[in-house]
């Protein structure tokens, strides 16, 4: 589930259920517009997660595979960051993270 910060501060949560059914009611730029916004919040969550691993996890497969999460989904935000920005998409802070 994500942590959505509402725009008065308060937290709410949105299951992936949740995310794909509203995607499933958009199209077009209205899609684009929450795809971004939703995967870029989705990434988020997995990076704060990755960052965790080095001080938390046991398994070197584990700390390696989260360096290699890091390294490509802070690449993908700033690319569909990029496009909000180009796109003249408003970018939104509803959901800047997981909350598991």
């Amino acid at each position: 589930m994500y942590a959505m910060n509402t725009s008065d501060g308060s937290d709410s949560q949105m299951s992936m259920d949740d995310m794909t059914s509203a995607l499933k009611a958009k199209s077009g730029d209205d899609f684009d517009k929450l795809f971004i916004s939703e995967m870029i919040a989705h990434h988020q969550g997995a990076v704060a997660m990755a960052k965790l691993v080095q001080s938390q996890a046991n398994h070197q497969e584990i700390k390696d595979l989260s360096v290699n999460i890091i390294k490509a989904q802070t690449l993908e935000i700033s690319q569909m960051q990029h496009w909000q920005m180009t796109w003249g998409y408003v970018p939104t802070t509803s959901m800047p993270g997981m909350n598991m």
